[in-house]
């Protein structure tokens, strides 16, 4: 039950974070168009940094979500390591028996 409750949260924040970053290269960028539309009286310049501030967003995101799915172990590879970690134990048990046998 407390697995499922650390993945529900773990989802949660990575959701959470998503969002942020996706939101805030967008503000970014459009609050610098209004700013260089002030000065400058350019307006299309707002179309242009809004899709960069969206790409930069979407870079973010990939950027995220890849570095949660390689955390992410399959149940497979979970059994393995498992069993791996079971082998490693019978062998360090039957090493000590050897060495006091002697």
């Amino acid at each position: 039950m407390n697995k499922k409750k650390n993945e529900v949260a773990d989802m949660l924040v990575l959701i959470m974070q998503i969002g942020i970053s996706m939101i805030v290269p967008i503000a970014l960028m459009v609050l610098l168009s209004i700013f260089i539309a002030d000065k400058t009286g350019i307006k299309w310049i707002s179309v242009i940094l809004f899709v960069i501030g969206a790409a930069a967003g979407m870079r973010n995101v990939y950027m995220l979500v890849k570095k949660y799915l390689q955390k992410k172990k399959e149940p497979y590879e979970i059994a393995r390591e498992e069993a791996e970690n079971k082998g490693e134990n019978s062998k360090n048990e039957f090493s000590e028996e050897n060495e006091t046998d002697k």
